[in-house]
């Protein structure tokens, strides 16, 4: 683990990022209500191990909103770039402790990066195994994790196995409150033959 102790100060010295203009989250569906539609309405179209994989996710309480700005791209259902925007939020009241914020905000954000390095591969295409090898987080701004903030992820590079996903979490007003980055092994089923 590598931890700053950099005390907080105040310095003209500052820029950022232009959070991205993307719909907010009231009109999006969420991502548990996204999967529920697939399975009611497609159910003679998927296999039943699919079925069976989304049954799942659905029975998992995982205590965190995420509405897809594509739901489509998201779960993967369509082949896209390797850029994803995703709303998401704890789900109840965290308190106003800012590192239980902190907390919760690195807890969402493992579940999402890497899945942007999937997103170019075919449709149909199978991931054999993923896993994270590192996770680093820069906290910039306070921020409340169970509040809506706007999940940018890109992942710059894949191949070999390996893929990189960087992410940033935007509060609704527009100021950057974390960054991160990923790497992790990410194989597809034939490569694990």
């Amino acid at each position: 683990m590598q931890a700053s102790f950099k005390c907080e100060e105040e310095d003209p010295l500052q820029h950022q990022f232009t959070m991205p203009q993307v719909p907010g989250p009231e009109g999006l569906e969420s991502s548990n209500d996204f999967l529920q539609r697939q399975l009611d309405e497609n159910p003679d179209t998927m296999s039943e191990k699919e079925r069976k994989m989304i049954i799942n996710m659905l029975k998992q309480k995982f205590h965190v909103d995420k509405r897809p700005v594509d739901p489509e791209l998201y779960h993967l259902r369509k082949q896209g770039e390797p850029k994803r925007y995703v709303w998401v939020r704890a789900q109840g009241n965290i308190g106003e402790n800012l590192k239980l914020q902190q907390c919760v905000a690195g807890f969402i954000s493992d579940i999402a990066l890497l899945g942007a390095a999937m997103q170019p591969a075919p449709t149909g295409h199978k991931v054999g195994f993923i896993t994270s090898l590192d996770h680093s987080m820069w906290f910039h701004n306070p921020f409340r994790a169970d509040e809506w903030m706007l999940y940018e992820i890109e992942s710059p590079q894949c191949g070999k196995g390996k893929a990189l996903s960087i992410g940033r979490m935007w509060r609704q007003d527009g100021v950057l409150a974390v960054s991160m980055a990923q790497e992790g092994v990410v194989r597809s089923h034939k490569s694990m033959l």
